[in-house]
């Protein structure tokens, strides 16, 4: 099952891959499905999150991509701190 969820302002994917989230434990995970508008962020525990960007480079949306047992809190939690804004999920919007 996949879950959207959406950051509450604009952060560019350059940023988010810059290496600002390692010092928290958030690595990216190259594919060979990665492009420069679809990247992965993967945790400690191997848990990923995939990083939707538009044309422009801003991110549209995180999407927990596998399994309902692959929590991305602790990347989400990484993100919003890192680039102080809250992230709501597809769920939460409803």
């Amino acid at each position: 099952m996949l879950t959207l969820n959406f950051v509450s302002k604009p952060i560019l994917i350059s940023d988010v891959f810059s290496g600002s989230l390692i010092k928290r434990g958030i690595n990216e995970l190259v594919t060979h499905e990665s492009t420069d508008s679809f990247r992965y962020l993967l945790d400690e525990d191997m848990n990923d999150l995939i990083v939707l960007a538009d044309e422009k480079g801003i991110v549209t949306c995180l999407i927990n991509s596998r399994t309902s047992t692959n929590s991305t809190e602790e990347i989400l939690r990484a993100i919003a701190t890192e680039f102080k804004c809250d992230i709501q999920s597809e769920i939460e919007l409803e």
